[in-house]
């Protein structure tokens, strides 16, 4: 595939604490512009200014080096969607603006294009919500879900037939189809650890040349990551079956300020004496060291609210083999007893009471009380750790196993042209005539036509073909709207404005209301191509607010 335009309506590139949906999406888009499949990338953000600070740092990318990086308002949106042939819109999480986009998308583009977007955390309890919003007459075969492992593709199935069944929706309505696409990682960023690099990274951590260190990096988090202690209960039970193992448990991540687990997890280490070391928001160099540092990575992952499992793929590419718990997507990324070992978990296979406490309850707390009862098997952990612990030609077969297995599967270009080979696919879905007059015509049962609502409120309501209810609008320019047009006084637009206001559209209004006018004939002639109607009623609206234009009587 080559040429077309990509739209999103995300940033990708965010700033702030770093935790994993961010790392993902930089991840995503700095792979797509290096590939630099598409003529021109379109951003429609919130906060232009900052994105385009963000990407100036990032001329080392083909696709933004040349120039092909566009970044506009959300107000620039429905214009851009009357104008140009986009290949594809994706969006950074399914929660955010896709069903809005496929109504406007329906509405105002000329070609019913694919939207697609890619899951992250699926558990908070307001998504119930936000999935409802997917399922409407508008949503075509070319709408789709990228699904990061297969639990999360069966949870996100899950999702659509519940609510599917609760509020006894319509059977012909489509649902985004669900594609199971996972994340990646770029092997630059955690290159294949050299006995040199190995040393000097110990040093800096300060371990032991005899220590077998098992990494545990990720978000450092009881309530919405996971609880460490069953591996400080496993590697003392490592400990005590073999004297001579050396274990240490090198945890590293975002840590929440204030949050008293990290303490907590180091006094409980001391208590079993099992060796830990804790460095909590590491920065990248950091990050890399630690990798090249460790022997294992360790994640004995118990909370829905993780559905993937990046610092898996990273270890992998670093060459580390690991010992997991048996858990959502981690069990797509290990293959047990080849690039590591899979622990068993049990838990509740229904939970009707917590179900409905969870929704009186902030997402961490329900989140923690199910995975307080996820239970990892902590002998099966023992002796999956026991094993790599005593056994170092294992290591070194299982490390170079796992990293085999992310580079010919999980490296970010390789996720990349999948997602380039499914938007031609979607391309693909059969959307004849009639189907796309009924997609056109449909409106989303959410989205509520708020200009109706809320008519009531004025004395009057100005209609669509620029009717008062007490007859037609006739208007002329002001005394003070000559004064402007003519440059001698001045507007004042409000911050936020300028985005809608055409300048030019404006003083056309005034030119032509010289004499008296009907509003629906100065909307023909004031409305340049391209624009809007409602776009152009807008200006006359404001014109008229700031006495720019007033009210005749009808000429005789």
């Amino acid at each position: 595939m080559g040429g077309g335009i990509f739209g999103t309506l995300h940033p990708f590139l965010e700033g702030g604490a770093v935790y994993g949906r961010k790392v993902a999406n930089t991840g995503f888009m700095e792979a797509l512009l290096r590939l630099d499949p598409f003529d021109e990338y379109h951003f429609f953000v919130t906060d232009p200014d900052a994105l385009r600070t963000a990407f100036a740092a990032r001329n080392d990318l083909p696709g933004a080096a040349r120039g092909a990086v566009k970044i506009f308002s959300r107000l620039d949106l429905a214009d851009a969607l009357r104008a140009t042939p986009y290949h594809c819109f994706h969006l950074s999480d399914p929660v955010s603006g896709q069903p809005e986009l496929a109504a406007l998308r329906n509405a105002l583009a000329s070609r019913i294009f694919p939207i697609t977007s890619v899951n992250h955390s699926i558990s908070y309890l307001d998504y119930a919500q936000r999935f409802l919003a997917h399922i409407w007459p508008g949503v075509t075969a070319r709408d789709a879900i990228g699904a990061t492992s297969r639990a999360a593709s069966r949870v996100l199935a899950g999702y659509f037939a519940q609510l599917r069944e609760g509020y006894g929706l319509n059977p012909d309505w489509l649902q985004p189809r669900l594609e199971t696409i996972p994340l990646g990682v770029d092997p630059e960023a955690f290159p294949e650890s050299t006995p040199e690099a190995r040393r000097a990274a110990r040093v800096r951590f300060g371990l032991a040349d005899g220590e077998t260190v098992c990494l545990l990096h990720g978000r450092i988090s009881l309530d919405d990551k996971l609880d460490a202690m069953p591996l400080l209960y496993a590697l003392r039970r490592v400990m005590e079956a073999d004297p001579t193992a050396r274990p240490r448990l090198l945890m590293s991540g975002g840590a929440r300020p204030g949050d008293h687990y990290p303490e907590a997890l180091e006094a409980a280490a001391r208590a079993l004496k099992v060796p830990f070391s804790l460095l909590p928001d590491p920065a990248s160099d950091a990050v890399r060291a630690l990798f090249a540092a460790a022997d294992i990575f360790v994640s004995p992952s118990d909370n829905i609210q993780e559905s993937f499992g990046l610092p898996l793929l990273e270890a992998g590419v670093a060459g580390l083999p690991a010992v997991v718990s048996d858990w959502d997507g981690y069990r797509d990324l290990v293959e047990h007893n080849v690039t590591g070992f899979l622990t068993p978990c049990l838990a509740p296979a229904s939970t009707p009471l917590l179900d409905r406490l969870a929704r009186v309850l902030p997402d961490n707390i329900h989140q923690l009380f199910r995975a307080q009862q996820t239970a990892v098997d902590v002998p099966a952990l023992a002796e999956a750790l026991r094993r790599l612990i005593c056994d170092a030609p294992l290591r070194a077969r299982m490390g170079i196993a796992a990293r085999r297995r992310v580079l010919e599967n999980f490296t970010w270009e390789g996720v990349i042209r999948r997602w380039l080979d499914f938007w031609d696919a979607l391309w693909r879905e059969p959307l004849d005539a009639a189907e796309e007059k009924r997609i056109r015509a449909a409106r989303h049962p959410a989205f509520l036509r708020l200009g109706e609502l809320f008519s009531g409120h004025p004395s009057a309501g100005f209609s669509a073909d620029a009717d008062l209810s007490g007859g037609p609008l006739w208007l002329r320019t002001t005394a003070r709207g000559e004064r402007v047009r003519a440059g001698r006084e001045f507007c004042v637009v409000w911050p936020g404005l300028e985005l809608c206001m055409d300048g030019v559209e404006f003083r056309r209004l005034l030119v032509q209301a010289r004499h008296p006018v009907r509003a629906d004939e100065l909307i023909r002639r004031a409305c340049p191509p391209g624009r809007s109607v409602e776009g152009a009623r807008f200006t006359l609206l404001w014109a008229l607010k700031n006495d720019l234009l007033e009210r005749v009587e009808e000429p005789r």
